[in-house]
């Protein structure tokens, strides 16, 4: 994920619980501060997880376009056609 930016999502209370749970199992923590010991950094989970997610995400889309481009290029369709077939999609 190569662009970093901001994004605000809102979740029911049900699943920020089962957040909050993940990540300490998972021991993630912000470095310790003074008082501040051992607080959980949800930050990072969240960054870990929906880079993680984003990155399928995008190579399970990469490999639908190349299929449909493929079947496409069957039909003697012409490249720049078919990109935009397969960009009007993703």
């Amino acid at each position: 994920m190569g662009e970093s930016r901001k994004v605000d999502i809102y979740l029911p209370p049900e699943i920020i619980q089962m957040i909050y749970n993940d990540i300490e199992l998972f021991e993630l923590f912000k470095p310790d501060k003074g008082d501040s010991i051992m607080v959980n950094n949800k930050n990072a989970f969240m960054n870990q997880l929906l880079s993680g997610y984003f990155d399928n995400y995008k190579n399970e889309i990469n490999a639908y376009a190349s299929d449909i481009s493929n079947i496409l290029g069957q039909y003697n369709i012409k490249n720049d056609t078919i990109r935009d077939i397969v960009s009007s999609f993703f």
